[in-house]
């Protein structure tokens, strides 16, 4: 017995390789991956009979020994053929058993085997060149889906060594400009000096032979590598912005360049690590390791998520389209908890060790995703019901008005049915109006002297941080045409 690396899990297994008879074997009776060895799940003959990425090929093995069987069949037909219908046909001709013995040992030598090697040994050559054909084409395809499953769930892996999403969550949220800045220059002279090497080597040298995956599997691993790529150019850019265009904490400016770009910077993040899980689960077939990628890449890919749900929960479309991915994680994150759970208590507990090491930190991570779901969701259903809820009333001199007069000083005022506890807060803005306006529901407009359209906008806040905004056109009064 020994200590080894197997299947990229630490344990103690013998190594003694196992029999091709044996293994023909295994993949003849075993149903699941619960009753292997690492060994034998990475068997390239194992696979080659149960890999759902060569089951085209071994549909081409498969029909040549079936044409073999007819063919053999054919032949050993055709050879009995005259001596069993003579022997119907003359049956006093053998008395004894003796004579039927020797008579069918005749045929045999006579007929039999004469026909099978005359008409069966050039099939063989045949069909034995289909069936090397399709195991040598297997073996590739196999290499090839071995390769990308190694390099996506490592970088994937350095990623959530190194924690880049809170990372990048982190540089976001703490320090000043100065301090973003520096951070922001080390990580992307960090990732410069990774790209002068080949960073993607397999991809680069083998992107030709995606063609032969399927489409779904094709597409994942493409749009995982395009947006690795992506987040190197949003780390150059974000290292050429100047510390002085970076917003304080307390500035009072829209997200800036910077901010931005960082975000920018998360959301590509994501969406890489997403597309590489699920390559990871497409390519890897051996269940431990698959299970345990998935948990490394799912670490990143959660803080990320959380992060995103609260930096876009005003978005509608994006913010949407985060909210179809609850559905997803909340049907694969507790399953995968429970199935490593589960099976790190059975036979093969000596694969799922590393995956069972990590379930704890997936599911505080996937708890606090979540919440924070959960809670941007609830914000905006406030939004909503409050937007249900909103009316606007313009008064003169404390009458209610429907149109005003240019040059005029009216009032306006918003009513938000409560639709919850706690204070609410409001800002009166207009690009042509004079408002003389407090931190209240109304505000008074001086409207400029000309025709043109004047436009009110408000901003409700409350303490959950729902925020509704709005703009409120001022319908104006125009002199009846002179006669």
């Amino acid at each position: 017995m020994s200590i080894g690396y197997a299947g990229g899990k630490f344990g103690t297994e013998s190594r003694k390789r196992r029999g091709s008879f044996r293994t023909l074997w295994l993949a003849w009776r075993v149903r699941d991956d619960e009753e292997l060895s690492a060994d034998d799940a990475a068997s390239t003959l194992f696979r080659f009979f149960r890999s759902k990425h060569v089951a085209d090929l071994k549909l081409f093995a498969k029909l040549a020994f079936i044409l073999l069987s007819l063919h053999v069949s054919l032949v050993v037909t055709y050879a009995l053929s005259l001596p069993i219908a003579h022997l119907i046909a003359n049956p006093g001709v053998h008395h004894s058993h003796t004579d039927l013995f020797e008579h069918a040992v005749d045929v045999l030598f006579t007929r039999v085997f004469p026909s099978l090697f005359t008409y069966v040994g050039p099939a063989i050559t045949i069909y034995g060149a289909i069936v090397a054909w399709s195991y040598l084409s297997a073996s590739k395809r196999l290499g090839i889906v071995d390769l990308f499953a190694c390099e996506i769930s490592t970088l994937c892996r350095v990623g959530t060594i190194f924690d880049i999403g809170k990372i990048y969550v982190e540089m976001y949220n703490k320090g000043d400009a100065a301090e973003k800045h520096v951070a922001a220059k080390h990580a992307a002279s960090s990732q410069s000096f990774v790209s002068q090497e080949e960073y993607f080597p397999v991809f680069d040298h083998n992107s030709s032979d995606l063609e032969s995956l399927e489409a779904l599997v094709v597409e994942s691993i493409t749009e995982y590598y395009t947006y690795m790529k992506a987040a190197r150019d949003l780390l150059r850019k974000l290292a050429s912005i100047e510390a002085s265009h970076i917003a304080t904490p307390d500035s009072t400016a829209k997200v800036d360049t910077w901010h931005q770009t960082v975000a920018d910077l998360i959301y590509v993040l994501f969406l890489g690590y997403e597309s590489g899980r699920k390559a990871i689960i497409d390519l890897t077939e051996f269940e431990p390791t698959r299970a345990e990628h998935t948990i490394v890449i799912l670490l990143t890919e959660l803080v990320c998520y959380s992060f995103l749900c609260e930096f876009l929960k005003h978005d509608k479309v994006r913010f949407s389209r985060l909210q179809l991915r609850q559905s997803g994680y909340e049907s694969i994150v507790p399953a995968l908890i429970k199935d490593v759970n589960h099976k790190y208590e059975g036979s093969q507990g000596i694969y799922w060790a590393p995956a069972k090491r990590t379930v704890t930190e997936l599911k505080d991570r996937y708890d606090a995703a979540m919440v924070t779901l959960k809670g941007c969701i609830a914000q905006q259903q406030a939004i909503g019901a409050a937007t249900r809820n909103v009316s606007v009333t313009m008064s003169r001199d404390g009458t209610p008005t429907s149109m005003a007069e240019p040059g005029s000083t009216i009032v306006l005022e918003v009513q938000v049915q409560d639709v919850g506890p706690g204070p609410r807060y409001y800002k009166w803005t207009s690009d042509s109006a004079k408002i003389v306006a407090t931190d209240a529901a109304s505000a008074t407009v001086k409207l400029p002297p000309g025709p043109g359209e004047t436009v009110a906008f408000v901003e409700i806040i409350d303490d959950n941080g729902g925020l509704l905004s709005g703009s409120i056109a001022v319908p104006l009064q125009t002199a009846p045409d002179s006669a």
